[in-house]
């Protein structure tokens, strides 16, 4: 993708499936590589034939502005929550789910 669309960075929001099938499925699920491999495939395969046929599209037309909105606000805030956890702004509370931490 880097080499042929000349856009490297585009790929960078599909890396994160790297670590979901290292750790959850290999690793926790106890799947074999090969197995997990297989997945990645089948999921591709699929994924080309939604897109050949033009289902993609219509089910993407068919959510609405609104709740797009929202998916993508509860990820940022998600992601927000992820690094104010990492540095230990937040932690885990007592009573609560989370509470301010040592600052």
């Amino acid at each position: 993708m880097g080499f042929y669309a000349n856009f490297p960075v585009a790929l960078a929001p599909g890396m994160g499936i790297n670590a979901f099938l290292s750790y959850t499925i290999v690793m926790a699920m106890g799947f074999t590589y090969t197995q997990a491999l297989f997945i990645v495939l089948l999921s591709g395969i699929i994924f080309f034939l939604l897109t050949v046929t033009g289902f993609r599209i219509h089910v993407l037309k068919s959510i609405p502005t609104a709740m797009k909105l929202a998916i993508t606000a509860g990820i940022g805030f998600f992601i927000v929550v992820l690094g104010l956890f990492n540095t230990g702004i937040i932690v885990h509370g007592e009573g609560t789910a989370l509470s301010l931490g040592n600052l």
